[in-house]
């Protein structure tokens, strides 16, 4: 059952939320303000306190946009995750990188990191949501990525697009194509190889854009699935020997292997990674690397189910593609306990009312008289009998028309709100 959030405080507006610790350190790293004179003061009140030594473009907004989903493990088929809280956050942290030789992909194990709450939000009928961050906050994340040879790069998640182009090299499709793919026609060799790469139902959906590979045909379809996200969680190749000694010595065995700080390694958690990312490989990269204090922007999503907030998707972990520009595109995929919908038609529930409201767009308590008793009657569904009052009434053997009630049993989905 989809529970309508419960009221929450209003957020204040977005250029009056005080600075955090985290956002005073990132602002002075662009303006050579001490961080203590920025900390707890809000946006609005920095373009006049700081006039002059504070670019007025730091001061400004970008909106980030998403939408929270989940994906049906067998079709492939994403379902929006409606009334859900997406909780925003400013993070720095630290991981150990994992570069396994003659694998494309990386991955990251995370260490220890520092967040604070940007804002939260809760998701539409549809799953959508909206979200201000100050600019500053963004700048420093690229320009700090664009100093670190790399950083852009290994922090990317491959997308479905990369995939095509990885596991078919004749093809040559660019990793943003304008075009669907040509799956040659190779006794369906081309489509093997990505559904083992992909799993079968990404890989059907590659095939069925490539069939409307034709003059004028639209292109649309392809390019959002190019840029999907390929993998959203796959197990890094930990060698037999570096498992062997975490299970018998612990994680200082791996401090000791790889002369890496013992402080950090105690943190260690295989059982805890991000990835797969891309991996450069034009330059030298280490199997293990300390990759510390990343600056990002992640998020947690929880949901109310059952009267109780469940997470539904946490550890998100480098979701935004800051380099390419566009931040109205980032995906949540929630975990199998969330609650997700197949219809984005939602109806307006009134909380002064508590229990399950309406059954799809059909209001549950509004009453009307019976026609033959005259007494009230639910005017959609009965509570004695469980049936729905009004779809497929029967027809008068005299008249033709039809009458009250219906006795109509439900079947297939049905979707309930309510408080």
């Amino acid at each position: 059952m989809h529970k309508s959030p419960h009221p929450r405080p209003a957020q204040p507006a977005p250029d009056q939320r005080p600075l955090s610790a985290l956002q005073a350190k990132r602002l002075s790293n662009l303006t050579g303000i001490a961080a203590k004179e920025l900390a707890g003061t809000h946006v609005a009140e920095l373009g006049s306190r700081f006039r002059w030594q504070i670019d007025p473009l730091f001061l400004l907004f970008e909106r980030i946009c998403g939408r929270v989903v989940k994906t049906d493990p067998h079709t492939g088929v994403d379902s929006p995750v409606p009334f859900a809280t997406v909780h925003v956050y400013d993070v720095d942290c630290s991981f150990f990188g994992y570069f396994p030789r003659d694998w494309p992909w990386s991955w990251f194990f995370p260490l220890h990191c520092e967040r604070e709450e940007l804002a939260t939000v809760t998701t539409d009928a549809c799953g959508h949501f909206c979200v201000w961050v100050p600019r500053f906050d963004i700048d420093w994340i690229r320009r700090w990525r664009r100093e670190r040879i790399c950083f852009p790069d290994i922090f990317r998640r491959p997308t479905i697009g990369d995939i095509v182009a990885q596991t078919i090299p004749p093809l040559k499709v660019d990793p943003n194509p304008p075009d669907p793919p040509y799956l040659p026609a190779d006794g369906g060799m081309a489509f093997r190889r990505l559904s083992e790469v992909l799993g079968k139902p990404q890989a059907e959906q590659v095939l069925r854009a490539s069939a409307n590979r034709t003059v004028g045909g639209d292109a649309k379809a392809y390019r959002a699935l190019a840029r999907t996200t390929a993998f959203r969680a796959l197990p890094p190749p930990l060698p037999a020997h570096i498992e062997e000694r975490l299970r018998t010595e612990g994680p200082q065995a791996l401090a000791r292997h790889l002369s890496l700080d013992t402080a950090k390694a105690t943190r260690f958690d295989p059982a805890r990674y991000a990835g797969p990312f891309q991996r450069c490989v034009d330059v030298f990269v280490p199997e293990w690397l300390p990759v510390l204090d990343v600056p990002d922007i992640a998020f947690k999503v929880t949901q109310n189910v059952g009267g109780v907030d469940q997470t539904i998707y946490d550890d998100g972990y480098f979701d935004i593609d800051w380099e390419s520009g566009d931040l109205s595109n980032v995906t949540l995929h929630a975990r199998p306990n969330a609650v997700a919908t197949f219809s984005c038609d939602a109806p307006a529930v009134d909380c002064s009312q508590q229990g399950i409201l309406f059954a799809g767009l059909m209001p549950l308590t509004v009453e009307v008289p019976d026609p033959v008793t005259a007494l009230p009657t639910p005017k959609y569904h009965n509570a004695l009998t469980g049936f729905a009052v009004r779809p497929n009434r029967p027809l008068d053997a005299v008249s033709g028309s039809r009458t009250l009630p219906s006795y109509a049993p439900y079947t297939g989905t049905v979707q309930l709100y309510g408080c």
